[in-house]
């Protein structure tokens, strides 16, 4: 058992709780950020490419495990953060949840709702905890906006939409090694699965259950297997109208934008999305408007927003949380895979050209 202690930042455990990062493109990330986590010590990393392996090891004075087995079968290791292609996730996260492990793993939790399953009936048998990596929901100003929504200042909500206009060039697609990325075996798809789902995550988030959707897909420029354009609409239970356009060939990069209207008023960002462009609600006065962009517009308090790996390190440190407090973590396995059921949704209307209703029935691997 671990002694706890009081911090400013919260509980955190006496005995620093041991991770290990396993797949070290993105999870080089994960690996620093996990080292500046209060109450959090990196234990070591695997990677299958031994030169990166050894690379990041080095950086974090941490152990080179020779393979995903020695990593599981560790002691000093509590979590297993797993940044793996996405079709990898649910088998390397059932193998640690058997081996008591607890897991933080990389969006989406799988390609497949099946393989998704796998891993939160894998892990709730086990007893062990999983988050899902949708930092974006650790974001002050998202948080602000969906405090805004849950106590009713927008009122009932009209819409909910988001922008992501990307540019992805060659060496993006190329860096996977043995394959292209934004295919659809590993990566389950392309601008909407390896990009879009943050934004896809954000807008259910605030908008609530969908009840249908609808979308286009296209591939225009990249020589990759998937989609490189996407469009859709969802409708919510509510009735209200959400939208989602995601690219990757938006050449120099088009923005990233964020709006929520509803009876009460806007909420919008920038062109950078943590940015704040609107806060207008008709039950508010100037002041409030005036400092809500003071601390989120341009220029403003925006930590966050100039280092988006500080989301990461929010992840991380909630599971720390989460384990010394006994709790699910703040976007557990369950409510990782609301978005990986829509992202579903999405694909089979923009391949079949018809409104797809949610829940989606039982589908094969």
């Amino acid at each position: 058992m671990r002694l706890t202690s009081k911090t400013c930042g919260g509980t955190v455990p006496s005995e620093p709780i041991g991770f290990a990062v396993v797949g070290l493109g993105v999870g080089a990330a994960h690996a620093r950020e996990i080292s500046l986590v209060p109450g959090a010590r990196l234990v070591g990393v695997y990677d299958r490419d031994a030169q990166r392996l050894a690379s990041v090891a080095t950086r974090h004075g941490c152990k080179q495990f020779g393979a995903y087995e020695q990593l599981l079968d560790d002691p000093a290791v509590d979590v297993v953060s797993i940044a793996t292609p996405n079709g990898t996730h649910s088998r390397l996260g059932v193998m640690a949840a058997e081996a008591g492990k607890h897991l933080v793993v990389e969006k989406p939790l799988d390609v497949s709702l099946a393989a998704a399953d796998r891993l939160i009936e894998a892990s709730e048998r086990a007893g062990v905890k999983l988050a899902g990596i949708f930092q974006s929901r650790f974001c002050p100003l998202f948080c602000a906006i969906k405090e805004a929504v849950n106590i009713g200042r927008l009122g009932p909500l009209y819409g909910v939409h988001a922008d992501m206009f990307w540019w992805r060039d060659e060496s993006y697609f190329a860096a996977a090694g043995d394959r292209r990325r934004a295919d659809w075996r590993m990566d389950g798809g392309g601008a909407l699965a390896t990009q879009g789902v943050h934004s896809l995550d954000l807008v259910q988030w605030f908008g609530g259950p969908v009840a249908s959707v609808f979308g286009y897909m296209g591939r225009y420029v990249q020589d990759i297997e998937a989609e490189d354009k996407l469009s859709c609409l969802l409708r919510f239970q509510s009735g209200a109208i959400g939208s989602l356009n995601a690219t990757t060939v938006a050449w120099g990069g088009g923005g990233d934008t964020l709006t929520v209207h509803g009876q009460g008023g806007t909420i919008a960002t920038g062109k950078q999305r943590e940015t704040l462009e609107v806060w207008q609600l008709r039950n508010d006065n100037a002041d409030e408007s005036r400092r809500m962009l003071a601390r989120f517009g341009p220029g403003g308090d925006r930590d966050w927003a100039d280092d988006p790996h500080t989301g990461h390190r929010d992840i991380f440190s909630d599971m720390v949380r989460a384990i010394v407090e006994d709790r699910k973590p703040a976007v557990d396995g369950r409510e990782a895979r609301v978005a990986v059921e829509l992202m579903l949704a999405i694909y089979e209307s923009c391949r079949s050209g018809l409104e797809v209703r949610l829940p989606l029935a039982a589908q094969p691997d």
